[in-house]
């Protein structure tokens, strides 16, 4: 009798409801297992990952903002007793690429009518095809911040359009921006969804949310050899956390140089998903009526669109990277469109699969140890090398400080040097290096070691000791 008396489509519906999202991720996360790289890595402009890596580890401050968050969560990745540290922190990416995954797929079964609230093979189809585009999966497979930048983003979007409660999307917005600066183009899409007389709950939410950013001053102090600037000062620390040294880089592409970029990235089919998910937006503003449907797809639009335009203004050779949020909301835009097509959608992941598969495999990449390596063993003892670019400078620096790899050399970034707190830190760290005042590379060659300039320059690397500065 008691049997009757229940409910039981309450049960499956719940199960299918956290059966799609977590059965999308695992696919996901699965291909990014069969591919991440295992060692060191520069594959798709991961050159950030060997600092990124040496921060985590000695849990130390890495270039601006800092990262607190990624480095909190990978100094305990890179305790697993899994495989080699960079395969670690490469498994730390796919699983955040995963989650990502996860929560997209939820926020699709919002983006639909609430007799459809199900998310069903169309959303599924439209989630693996954004997994899989290249961009994506390349940041899944390396040591890099984007994945985890992406997983967060992620849940705001499920928070934002699932209508969770305020303090949730302020706390991830917050969040959000301590994994990667330009989680601040999500303002607007927050703002939209949030009733006015909530934005001061909003803020006070946000504001709880960055306070992995109030760690930095500590994990400075921890006695790391990787600290960026000086955030145990009030003004180094918001030299640090505004990234003011990449400033200068903000809207600084000519409008032809970002037409150009928008071009390419336009011809490249696996990068036309914004473009796509505009326009599919604009024909879905035609038919909704229910005004709070319009303006979360016209939020979602725009925060697509000022992705896409701040990644082609902004002055670096990997912005690409910059696109992923803009194409999660992509996605949920193209939702219309998977769900006409039905199990026929998930023909389009299945062909980014084979086409991707072989081109993004890093299990068996190498290359960067051994040109690294190669360095270590020929540099002569106690040798200052003098580095320029983050390939050689933070792979040496992980080499050194990680593992421990010839700790009787001194790695010296050239551009860096430029800086007062950096040539102090040296002063610091070797006490028979004395402070220098100012930018003067030939006072190294005073201090009686042998100079070696470093340089990977197109897979080969160039040692040259004993010839100035």
């Amino acid at each position: 009798m008691w049997l009757s008396a229940a409910r039981p489509l309450n049960v499956p519906f719940s199960i299918r409801r956290s059966l799609f999202p977590l059965l999308t991720g695992t696919i996901a996360f699965a291909v990014y297992l069969a591919t991440l790289a295992t060692d060191l890595t520069w594959a798709f402009q991961a050159t950030d990952g060997p600092e990124l890596m040496t921060a985590a580890m000695t849990l130390g401050v890495p270039h601006p903002p800092g990262y607190p968050t990624y480095v909190l969560l990978g100094h305990l990745f890179g305790g697993l007793p899994l495989g080699s540290i960079p395969f670690r922190f490469s498994l730390f990416s796919a699983l955040s690429a995963g989650v990502a995954v996860v929560f997209l797929t939820a926020a699709a079964r919002h983006m639909r009518r609430p007799e459809q609230a199900v998310p069903g093979v169309g959303a599924v189809a439209a989630v693996l095809t954004f997994a899989l585009l290249a961009p994506v999966w390349q940041q899944a497979i390396v040591p890099e911040v984007y994945a985890l930048n992406l997983a967060v983003v992620a849940a705001l979007l499920w928070a934002t359009v699932s209508r969770q409660p305020t303090p949730v999307a302020g706390l991830l917005f917050g969040l959000a921006m301590t994994t990667h600066g330009t989680s601040l183009l999500l303002l607007p899409l927050v703002l939209s969804q949030t009733p006015w007389r909530q934005w001061l709950r909003l803020a006070a939410a946000a504001l709880l949310g960055m306070a992995p950013f109030l760690a930095l001053p500590l994990l400075a102090g921890h006695g790391s050899p990787l600290v960026w600037g000086q955030p145990q000062r009030l003004d180094g620390w918001w030299w640090l956390v505004t990234a003011e040294l990449y400033r200068p880089n903000l809207f600084a592409l000519a409008p032809a140089e970002a037409a150009a970029r928008l071009g390419q990235w336009l011809r490249t089919a696996q990068l036309a998903l914004p473009a796509l998910g505009l326009v599919a937006s604009l024909s879905l503003l035609r038919r909704q009526t229910e005004r709070k449907d319009g303006r979360l797809t016209m939020a979602l639009a725009l925060t697509a669109l000022l992705y896409l335009l701040f990644a082609a203004f902004y002055r670096t050779i990997d912005g690409a990277v910059l696109l992923l949020p803009g194409l999660a909301c992509a996605a949920l835009l193209l939702l219309p469109l998977f769900h006409r097509l039905g199990p026929a959608g998930l023909s389009l992941p299945l062909l980014l699969l084979l086409l991707n598969f072989n081109q993004l495999n890093l299990h068996d990449d190498r290359s960067a140890r051994a040109l690294a390596e190669s360095v270590l063993v020929e540099a002569p003892p106690e040798a200052i090398l003098l580095t320029e670019g983050d390939a050689t400078t933070f792979t040496l620096w992980y080499l050194r400080e990680v593992e421990r790899q010839r700790p009787d050399l001194v790695v010296v970034d050239r551009n860096l040097f430029g800086f007062a707190w950096y040539r102090q830190q040296l002063a610091d760290r070797h006490s028979w290096m004395p402070i220098i005042a100012q930018y003067d590379l030939e006072a190294l060659t005073r201090l009686g070691r042998p100079i070696c300039e470093v340089q990977f320059d197109g897979g080969l690397a160039v040692i040259d000791c004993g010839h100035g500065v």
